[in-house]
Parts: structure tokens; sequence; C-alpha cells
């Protein structure tokens, strides 16, 4: 429920909280609170949920943010291989990456419940608890350190939206993509031009991050800008993006509430907008995989952003990877392709 008052910015008196704070025995609470407290707590309650509801009304977003849920409550511990773990320990020389290491000890064998909040950044892109392994920010080459719970009798699967974020924006304009973006872009140029190109392009076209791409002349950068800003149809994302809805917030395509009227710059509004909208994709998709999936022989372990790392049985592998390689169709937005590999093609 914190999650729900703090995406809608609801701010509680949180008296009950306050009070309960100076003492660890729940018995001595209730022997030292004054008689008021509790009844304040349950008043303060009742008209955040007042206000919560009324909100909601207007945004319809709660439904999706708690089908999104699903992929939280299914999550498991992850196994840690205790000799990997240790040499990766004992030759890290740098110290960010050793503290976020030592946050992953295992404990019989697993390391820490992987805990995320979603309401620490605008758009609700995730982040991890103070307290909780950060696998958010651990290096690749770290993921080493994890196996299988079955060990040789299972495997650990990474899925991963192809380029979610540019894809969004397409089907939001009402316009398909093919598998390969890159490509599609790139034969609308009578030159050649590398991948990477193209991906600096739309990079600089969606998030303004630079008038010209480097590597190619004046005149090839202007015309890979331009491809990139007919494909998108830029003008018409950036209205959607820039829309402030009545309730004094922007939304994002699926109506969660983005707090970032103050912001001026275009690009940084499309942004929010883009990546708020492909982070409810990516939890809906692996929220109704749980649905999907056998949840004994098919484990998910962790939410990297746009993928999800399952601890597969070897049994299960095949069917696995049938049921993945369907893609995500969503209701509103319509198909969106998925790649699986082993977590080890991701080091």
């Amino acid at each position: 429920m914190n999650t729900e008052y703090k995406l809608y910015n609801i701010t509680r008196l949180n008296k009950w909280k306050k009070y309960t704070s100076m003492f660890k025995n729940k018995n001595l609470i209730q022997e030292v609170l004054p008689d008021h407290a509790l009844e304040d707590y349950k008043l303060d309650l009742q008209k955040a949920e007042i206000e919560l509801n009324e909100l909601d009304k207007k945004l319809n977003y709660l439904n999706t943010l708690r089908k999104n849920q699903n992929i939280f409550k299914n999550l498991h511990q992850a196994k840690i291989n205790g000799l990997t773990y240790r040499v990766f320990k004992e030759l890290e020389k740098n110290e960010t990456i050793l503290s976020g290491l030592e946050k992953f000890k295992p404990i019989k064998g697993y390391c820490s419940s992987i805990e995320y909040n979603q309401t620490n950044t605008i758009t609700g892109r995730l982040t991890t608890t103070k307290h909780s392994p950060n696998i958010l920010t651990l290096p690749a080459r770290c993921r080493k350190i994890f196996e299988s719970s079955w060990q040789q009798e299972g495997q650990l699967l990474y899925i991963d939206f192809k380029t979610l974020e540019p894809r969004v924006i397409r089907k939001i304009n009402g316009k398909e993509a093919s598998d390969d973006i890159y490509l599609e872009i790139a034969n609308t140029l009578d030159f050649e031009v590398d991948r990477i190109i193209i991906k600096r392009g739309i990079i600089s076209t969606l998030y303004g991050s630079t008038a010209t791409i480097s590597g190619l002349s004046k005149e090839r950068s202007d015309a890979v800008l331009e491809a990139t800003k007919k494909y998108f149809d830029l003008s018409s994302i950036n209205q959607k993006a820039s829309y402030v809805h009545d309730v004094g917030c922007r939304i994002n395509f699926f109506g969660r509430p983005i707090w970032n009227i103050e912001e001026e710059q275009g690009n940084k509004i499309v942004n929010n907008f883009v990546q708020s909208t492909a982070v409810d994709v990516a939890l809906s998709y692996f929220s109704e995989l749980c649905d999907k999936i056998d949840l004994k022989l098919c484990k998910p372990i962790f939410i990297i952003h746009d993928a999800l790392v399952l601890d597969v049985h070897k049994d299960y592998i095949d069917t696995c990877k049938n049921i993945v390689q369907t893609g995500y169709t969503c209701s509103q937005l319509g198909h969106f392709p998925i790649d699986i590999c082993n977590l080890s093609e991701t080091f």
C-alpha cells in the first residue's frame, strides 16, 4: 500500500510509524502510546485511501500496478557458487564493486532476497532497497557467481526484450516495427551505415544527447537523424509525453503518474514518458509469464530492468524457451519480440 501512496504522491501523517519507531517491543508500544495515537493513524489511513481512490478514478492505473506485482511475489533467492564468489572477492580491486559483491554473500548457499523499489524514480524504473543485493549495478562479468539451484541439473536463462523503448514509441504512435529496427532505419538511407551508428542516431533523436553523430560527416549525420525522426514521428510522441493531466501530473501510456511537470526540456519529457511506459510493458510480461510457466521447474530469481533471469530445471528448458520465444502480446500495444539465452552469454 505504501507503494500506491507514494506513486500517487499522497503523504500520510504517519503518527503511528513515528511512535513505533521508538520501540522494538510491540507490547511496550501499546503501554506507552497516547490513547489517541492508533485512532489518529486509522483516520490518516482512511483519508489517504479516499484520496487514492479519487485520484485513481481519473488515472485508472492501480489495476495495472497491482497486476504487475505478480512477478515480485514469485521471485526466489539466487544460488551462489561459493568458490566463484570467493575468487571474485579476492581479485576485485574496485571498492564500489567489492562493496556490492559483499551484499551477495551466500548464507546456506543463497544470497539474500533482492528487494525492489518502484517509486524511487520518476518513471518507475526499478531500483533496489538500501540493504538488498543490487543486481542492477552488479557488472555483467560478476554474474558468474550465480548457479542453478539444481546445479548440473539446471540452467540460468536470461530473457530480454528486443529494443524495447524504440519499439514502444512506434507502437504508441500506432505503427509496427520489424524484428530489427536498426536495419529497418538503415534501409531508408541511400548509403551504407553500421548498426552502431543507427543506435547513436536513435539515442540522439529521442533523447537529445547530441546534434551530430560522431564518425559521420555532417551531411550523413543529418541524414541519419532525419531518418530516425521520421521513423519515430517525434512530434507526435512529444505531444503525448508533454500532456499534463488535470490531476496535476504527466502520465505514461498506461496512466502511471509522472511527477515532472516542472520539466521543460522536451528530450527529458519524452525520455520519462517512454521509459515509464517500457517499465510497465516489461513488468506486465514478467508477471503474466509467471502464470504460464511451471514455477516448480522454472524459478524467476531477479529482474534487470527489461530482462528477467530464470533458474530452470533441465527437463523444462525446451518448454520454457518455446513459451518465451512466442514473445509478448500486450492488449493495448500489440506484440513484442523476446530474446532468450543462457545467462553465461551475457558475461
